[in-house]
């Protein structure tokens, strides 16, 4: 059978190859990130129905690895299937995986790995995300999905490794905070830098045609809808694309036989005729936060701290460093110094703030190690000049996440300067409160 990929949601493909099923990042139902995000459309079909042979899952982030997605398929059926996973110091994911019954393989990465006679392939890592290549020996995909990949020496190391590839699929949006309300300026800045990531790809692996995905999603909470008006759409990325590559659009359920010409225009009318839907949705709302229970979850996140890193040594490293975080708690109308050094406390409601929030968003990001992320992807914030500040407060529990601990694999540099989009968009706000 020809090779083929078929659109089964946002960054879920179905990759049939070699006789073989994998399916990548199922994510298809239900919202993701603390209610701020939904598909945008709707799934045509259940995991279980995709009846995969093998789920490639890329990252930690929920909707490229969904528990509920995965806790969807029949418990008999689960020990058919193998999870793929690279190689990780935590294991937490492949332990999840195995706990609900799936058979797991764990990858290493930049070593080719053997499928079945026929089909290969190999993973590698950028950050805390990877990419997947697998070849029949016909035919070849490569999946970066949301590897921030730009850089074009890293990408001709891939493209000499890997040799020619015939279909690349890659993350068209930016999925993370790009601007305040009514600052026009902020989501141009990122989508610029999303095009000159794509211009790389797309210029320096040569890929035969690209496949633009893994940003099908809609901003689905009463503190960011507003998003919705400015996030890039398909039609518009795709046609920017085409002027570099040949580009194959899908919509949920389109099956596309690789190598083969491809007609785009029903997909780019099924998710236009989507988007246009999304005034009609309801929208989340987040019970409140009183003030004592933020205290309590601070003190709770610090005692974690001090359990998984050389506290004494932190303190000492950070001590005159690492400057306190100045929060404005929206509905609480309350500004707060967050500070692991010295606390969470009440100052000045007139004191310039770094980030303006609510409570259960701020409340996400102290109970949860991985909250931080959850909250620059969600985009219910309002930030300042200054949000590096809170940024590098709430990093060392972000990376801790990841099985990191200081000062063993996490420097002082890491935590005051944590890098990433948005340190590339701050700029952008200057003068902004």
């Amino acid at each position: 059978m020809p090779a083929a990929v078929q659109l089964a949601n946002h960054a879920c493909l179905v990759m049939d190859m070699g006789g073989l099923r994998i399916v990548t990042d199922p994510w298809l139902e239900g919202a993701v990130f603390g209610d701020s995000w939904e598909l945008l459309a709707p799934s045509p079909t259940t995991l279980a129905e995709l009846a995969p042979d093998f789920i490639w899952l890329s990252h930690e982030h929920p909707d490229h690895f969904s528990p509920r997605t995965l806790r969807s398929v029949p418990q008999a059926d689960r020990d058919r299937i193998t999870i793929l996973y690279r190689t990780t110091s935590t294991r937490a994911v492949v332990d999840y995986c195995e706990s609900l019954g799936y058979r797991t393989r764990e990858l290493e990465p930049g070593a080719r790995f053997r499928l079945s006679p026929q089909v290969t392939g190999e993973v590698g890592v950028v950050a805390e995300d990877s990419w997947l290549y697998v070849t029949d020996g016909d035919r070849s995909v490569l999946n970066v999905n949301d590897c921030r990949l730009g850089d074009r020496s890293a990408l001709r190391d891939i493209r000499a490794r890997l040799g020619p590839v015939d279909l690349l699929a890659t993350q068209f949006g930016y999925a993370n905070w790009a601007g305040n309300v009514g600052d026009p300026t902020t989501p141009d800045v990122a989508q610029a830098i999303i095009k000159r990531q794509l211009r790389a790809q797309l210029e320096e692996l040569g890929a035969g045609a690209v496949l633009p995905f893994a940003a099908f999603i809609w901003f689905c909470h009463e503190e960011n809808d507003w998003w919705n008006d400015f996030a890039p759409t398909i039609s518009s990325m795709a046609r920017w694309m085409s002027d570099l590559s040949p580009v194959v659009v899908l919509a949920p359920g389109d099956r596309w036989q690789i190598g083969t010409h491809h007609d785009n225009a029903h997909a780019l009318d099924t998710w236009q005729r989507w988007a246009a839907s999304l005034d009609t949705r309801r929208r989340y709302a987040a019970d409140g936060v009183t003030l004592a229970a933020l205290v309590e979850q601070f003190s709770a996140m610090k005692a974690f701290l001090v359990s998984q890193n050389d506290w004494p040594r932190f303190v000492q490293d950070a001590t005159g460093r690492l400057d306190p975080a100045i929060i404005h708690v929206t509905d609480l109308d309350v500004c707060l110094s967050y500070d692991l050094l010295s606390g969470l406390t009440v100052v000045d409601p007139g004191t310039q703030w770094d980030v303006a929030l609510s409570s259960a968003a701020l409340s996400v990001v102290m109970q949860h190690p991985w909250g931080r992320g959850t909250l620059t992807i969600s985009g219910r914030f309002q930030a300042s000049s200054t949000f590096d500040r809170f940024l590098s407060q709430a990093h060392l529990y972000f990376m801790n996440n990841t099985g990191r601990s200081y000062p063993r694999d996490i420097a002082i540099d890491d935590v005051l300067v944590p890098g990433g989009i948005m340190a590339e968009l701050l700029p952008s706000l200057s003068g902004s409160r």
